[in-house]
């Protein structure tokens, strides 16, 4: 970070190693780092700050989410300033004092940490790329569809270094690394492929986001319908005096595809991949024309109650706890016929032989596995449509 006295600052990685958090620490920037270490250190007693110079935090994530988790911060006790950019820090007998520039007046700050929050950019000034004619740009190495340098065969480039396209996300950087390690020892043949990767702002909800933001969606001239709701009523909130939740999903009009999903909830970093393999997969929703049951409803709000794991895979026992008859993506509740097989077979597999073998039956008393010994018994096996059969009729 540029500014004037940039060497008081503290990094995120010497933030982690504090044994305790200082009475007043400042954040700059409005993005992961300052928002997930903000609620930290709030709800351990700290007075928190943060400056943000843009009109907006966390750009990435759907702006009227954002606004709830921000609302929620601020009762949290984080003094947020938006539109607010520090230029300078200055060190005090037993303070920092932080210059800013909001609305083109001087603000001044005080605080006894600065945390460095407002994101890290490549170190390419000192690596002389221009002699080894490589191509760069402020995202990175400029590089093609293998992550190849468009200037110089030899260089390769991922992560934080490449100008891919990618979210910036560790993961990603990693999985691009595989990409080049791939491509080097292999040849050309492996491209990274960005679709459905959700990302997670770990606040308390936790607020996670899969796929296409309706800007994107926009500029895409995509025609979708929004589906989108203020949950902090319903009884999956209000029974863990969740003050702050929602969601938001994208549906694409002509082709029932899942576009996106935008949620702010408890559990809602692992809902998320739901959702993810669900645009991954390419899965549309049933037409209400089409399906005895109407649309699919897939609902969120059951996280609450747990997510188990049977080997590698969900159980039925814990998908059932997220499709639930509730109004959610397009009007119309699942009650758990023949699109109960076919959500257990996208989301949990994602093979064409669960769905070809499964879309088809209904959760009646028929559609139980073939090992089944007591009809009216619940089933645990995930494949089986006789548990699901059994949750519609308690409900």
């Amino acid at each position: 970070m540029e500014i004037l006295g940039a060497g008081h600052l503290t990094t995120s990685d010497q933030f982690f190693e504090l044994n305790e958090l200082p009475r007043r620490i400042l954040f700059i920037g409005g993005g992961y780092i300052a928002f997930e270490f903000a609620h930290v250190a709030a709800r351990v007693g700290s007075q928190v700050t943060v400056l943000h110079r843009g009109p907006r935090p966390l750009p990435l994530f759907d702006p009227d989410l954002v606004d709830q988790l921000v609302e929620g911060t601020r009762e949290l006790g984080v003094d947020i300033h938006l539109g607010t950019e520090a230029t300078g820090i200055e060190k005090g007998t037993d303070k920092l004092i932080v210059r800013a520039s909001s609305s083109g007046e001087i603000r001044l700050f005080q605080a006894d940490m600065v945390v460095h929050a407002a994101g890290r950019v490549p170190e390419f000034d000192d690596l002389n790329l221009e002699a080894g004619e490589i191509e760069w740009e402020d995202q990175g190495v400029r590089v093609d569809e293998f992550l190849q340098s468009v200037s110089n065969p030899a260089v390769y480039a991922a992560g934080d270094a490449a100008a891919s396209g990618g979210p910036p996300l560790a993961p990603v950087a990693g999985y691009e690394g595989r990409i080049v390690v791939a491509n080097l020892l292999e040849g050309n043949h492996a491209r990274p492929n960005y679709l459905g990767i959700p990302s997670v702002i770990f606040t308390i909800p936790p607020l996670a986001a899969v796929g296409l933001s309706e800007d994107a969606a926009r500029e895409q001239n995509l025609k979708f319908r929004v589906k989108k709701e203020v949950t902090s009523t319903w009884y999956s909130s209000r029974r863990v005096a969740e003050v702050h939740s929602g969601y938001k999903v994208l549906v694409e009009d002509a082709t029932d595809r899942i576009l996106s999903a935008h949620l702010l909830g408890s559990a809602a970093d692992e809902v998320i991949n739901l959702f993810a393999l669900a645009i991954q997969s390419g899965m549309r929703l049933a037409s209400s024309a089409r399906s005895r049951t109407g649309q699919v409803a897939i609902c969120f709000l059951g996280i609450n109650r747990g997510f188990s794991r049977e080997g590698n895979i969900l159980s039925a026992r814990s998908l059932q706890n997220f499709l639930c008859p509730l109004d959610f993506l397009s009007g119309v509740a699942m009650h758990g016929e023949e699109n109960s097989a076919l959500l257990q077979a996208a989301f949990v597999s994602l093979c064409s032989e669960f769905r070809d073998t499964h879309a088809d039956q209904g959760a009646g008393d028929s559609a139980h596995c073939s090992s089944h010994a007591q009809p009216r018994q619940p089933c645990h096996d995930w494949t089986c449509g006789y548990e699901w059969a059994q949750t519609r009729d308690r409900q």
